[in-house]
């Protein structure tokens, strides 16, 4: 829509491959700004293979993204396979598309929302426990209102803060200072969180074979299916997780 404001109704056509372009760009830019962690690399990789194959009007679709992305980083970085970032990263983008994939109807915004932090966080719990010996009880309900706050306010505005470091170092101050206030109440709120008593589970070590079992389970609990079958999903993570 800004490619249509400053150019002529002829070249509105060349909007979405310029579009792709500047996506691709900015995002690595951005990538390289915060780091080439495996996740980073992951949202990267997934996104290119939906920019590029779009300039040939060719659809990539999800799974086809995410496997493609696992391959190139795993033949680029064997050892990223030993890696907890690797599998949590996966299988958070893996636990959304199921859950999309499944989805029965149309939802409102909020329910939208608390079903995909649900999925996630209920999605990850073995593979957190696998790695770490240990739960955030707790994350379900922080991440409700952590990441949309991390991710409208907090990173845009450390990002316009950056830009405009370029051009006037007085409102580039000024605005971190801003940001640090409206940063401030949620890390009060987490740090508060955090110190309850039963905010952290530690658990033993579970086993490659019961870390299978709890990722059938969350399957089948995550699936469109009936809540009478969906609860034994839970049956089977119960197995696992005590």
């Amino acid at each position: 829509r800004l490619w249509a404001l400053f150019f002529s109704i002829k070249k509105t056509r060349e909007a979405p491959p310029v579009a792709r372009c500047l996506a691709l760009i900015f995002t690595y830019l951005y990538a390289c700004l915060v780091g080439m962690s495996v996740p980073t690399q992951r949202a990267w990789l997934m996104l290119m293979w939906a920019c590029v194959p779009g300039f040939f009007h060719i659809e990539t679709p999800l799974w086809r993204r995410i496997v493609l992305a696992m391959v190139i980083i795993v033949f680029s970085q064997p050892g990223a396979i030993f890696r907890a970032g690797f599998w949590l990263s996966f299988f958070a983008v893996i636990w959304l598309a199921y859950v999309l994939r499944a989805r029965t109807g149309p939802l409102l915004i909020w329910q939208e929302w608390g079903r995909l932090n649900l999925a996630v966080n209920i999605g990850l719990l073995p593979l957190t426990l696998y790695f770490f010996h240990r739960v955030s009880v707790i994350a379900i309900l922080t991440n409700l209102f952590a990441v949309p706050w991390m991710t409208l306010v907090i990173v845009p505005g450390c990002l316009l803060a950056t830009l405009l470091s370029w051009v006037s170092k007085y409102w580039s101050e000024h605005c971190f200072y801003v940001i640090a206030l409206v940063f401030r109440p949620l890390w009060d709120s987490l740090t508060w969180c955090a110190h309850l008593h039963w905010a952290v589970s530690y658990g033993g070590s579970i086993s490659l074979w019961h870390l299978c079992i709890a990722l059938f389970g969350i399957a089948v609990f995550l699936s469109p299916f009936s809540w009478s079958v969906r609860v034994l999903g839970l049956g089977y993570l119960s197995l696992v997780i005590k």
